[in-house]
This record gives structure tokens, sequence and C-alpha cells, in this order.
């Protein structure tokens, strides 16, 4: 998207926003803006990884934005669809969108009515899945409030945000003890998936990842309802350590899945989706269990290479 095409767009924004006035400020005591692309510290765009489903509208992308703090009472609303407020971007770069929209306001053609109006700090989760439905990604970013609004992009001036992979569970251990794998799970830290001005806001962003456990023979997917209660949460100010776990696999011919979800803002929000799947197999034949172990994450979303035990 050029520079006379975000011109364009900001114009008709601007104008639609003014005739959406009187609705805004029946909620809000001013309209404010928030945005990557279009952003006075230089376009930035959320850009996906090449299978990501990222059709605005669609069942997987989602948008979620809240006061920090303060998720019940000032978020998105369930008035105020993505459509309003993502972007398509279909030149450079490839998949991905954009953000531009109004607390309160109409920019698009459908309305945002937000619940409450966020102030102060805020916070933008977008969320989608791989087009097979085996990965889950996001990109998160906290900022704080300006005279112009949220701009997002004043985060990384002119930089886009690379969308990662929900954090997986890494295995780094495991041993059989009769019936039961002990097993001790590692999780990356937050700098590596949010976005922020600060260290302090990374960190603040994504505060712990929820374990799940399911005994079946397939991947149960990525929707948290096929997953049932976690079975432990662990902060993310744990410092990297590994997290020990005793997997029963006395039912030999049952295998174990673990999942992992996001925890934003102390608890105050929740991943969508379950990350990948991380398998590991009861059969007692095998001298240690095989599981899947996935890439090791550079800063915003580049990856090395991690050793594949079997």
């Amino acid at each position: 998207m050029n520079r006379k095409f975000s011109i364009a767009f900001a114009t008709i924004g601007i104008l639609v926003l003014g005739a959406a006035t009187t609705d805004a400020s029946a909620q809000c005591a001013n309209a404010k803006d928030f945005k990557t692309a279009f952003g006075e510290g230089g376009d930035s765009y959320i850009v996906f990884p090449p299978d990501a489903d990222t059709t605005v509208g669609g069942p997987n992308l989602r948008g979620r934005f809240w006061q920090a703090g303060a998720r019940t009472l000032h978020n998105e609303g369930a008035a105020c669809p993505e459509s309003t407020y993502l972007i398509p971007n279909d030149l450079v770069p490839a998949n991905s969108v954009g953000v531009f929209g109004a607390l309160n306001g109409d920019y698009w053609g459908a309305p945002c009515i937000n619940q409450g109006c966020p102030t102060g700090t805020m916070v933008l989760l977008i969320q989608t899945r791989s087009t097979d439905g085996a990965r889950s990604y996001f990109a998160v970013g906290k900022v704080t409030e300006t005279s112009g609004g949220f701009d997002f992009s004043t985060i990384d001036p002119g930089q886009n945000w690379v969308v990662a992979e929900s954090p997986r569970a890494r295995v780094t251990t495991s041993g059989r003890a009769g019936g039961n794998v002990n097993v001790n799970l590692h999780f990356d830290a937050p700098s590596l998936y949010a976005h922020g001005a600060t260290p302090t806001d990374e960190t603040s962003t994504i505060t712990g990842y929820q374990i799940f456990r399911v005994n079946s023979n397939t991947d149960p997917g990525r929707n948290p309802a096929a997953w049932g209660a976690p079975i432990q949460t662990v902060p993310t100010t744990a410092g990297g350590a590994d997290i020990p776990l005793v997997v029963d696999c006395s039912a030999v011919t049952t295998d174990v899945f673990f999942g992992t979800r996001a925890q934003f803002d102390g608890g105050q929000f929740a991943a969508d989706d379950i990350s990948q799947a991380t398998r590991i197999e009861c059969d007692p034949t095998l001298a240690e269990p095989r599981f899947n172990q996935i890439q090791k994450k550079n800063p915003r979303g580049a990856t090395k290479p991690a050793p594949q035990p079997r």
C-alpha cells in the first residue's frame, strides 16, 4: 500500500468519522483513532506467515483490543467487527493487514461500537489460524495513548509487525518411570512474540501460558472447547525455567497431547486458539517417547533449526 493510497483512505476515514460524531460522543468523551497503517511514525503492517488465513471477515482472523488492566470494562465489544478496522493489503508486504480505525467511529461503512472507551494504555491482539487448521498465530502490542489516539506504528516506526506461531511447550527432556513419562516443558520468553515500546511493555503484555492435556490418538485441534480446562498456568516471570510434568502413560494404546494458550495483561484475556499440539506416544516398546519439538524462534519471528530428538 503506497503513501498516496494511504492518504486517500485517511481522508475518507475523517469524513465518515465526522458523520458519526454524535454516536461516538454518546459513549465516549471524544473519538480516538488507533492504527498501524497510516501512522505518523511511518506505515507498519501486520505480516503473517504464508499459510495463515488473512481473510478479513472470515472465521479465523480475529482482532481484540482493550484498555490495559480493564478488559471487562473497555474492549472491542460485540458490535465492533474486524472489518471496521482491519484492512486487507494486497500489495507489499504480501499476506499482511493494516489496522486503521476509530474507537466508537464508523470508518469503513460498518459501526465500531466498542465496549466503553479505552484510555491511557491499550493492548491490540490480532489472531488467526493456518489455512489447514493445524497452527495458530498471533501478534500483540501495547501502546500508550497520545493526542492523536493509539498509534501502534510508533512501537517500531516504519517496521512491520511479524506474526509468530502461538508458543508451544517444547519438551527438553523425558524419561520413563513405570507407567509414567517424566517430561520437562520449556516456554520461550514473551519478548519473542510481543511488540512494545519497551521491554517492560512486552513482558507485561504476555504474562502467562496455560497448559492443556488431552489423552487421544488424534490431534484435538485448535478449539479450546476440545481441550477442557488447563491443568496448569505458568507465569512468564518464571524466567524460562523448565516445567516438570508427569504424564500418565498407563493406557499404552492412547497417546497424550499437550497444547498451550497465551495469557495477556495479567490474565485479563487468553488467546482464542490453542497452539499446535505436542504429542507424546505412550507405546511401551519405545525406549523414550517420540515427541515433536518446534523450532526455537528468534525475536520478531526469525527461526533457526532446533535439534530433533528421537
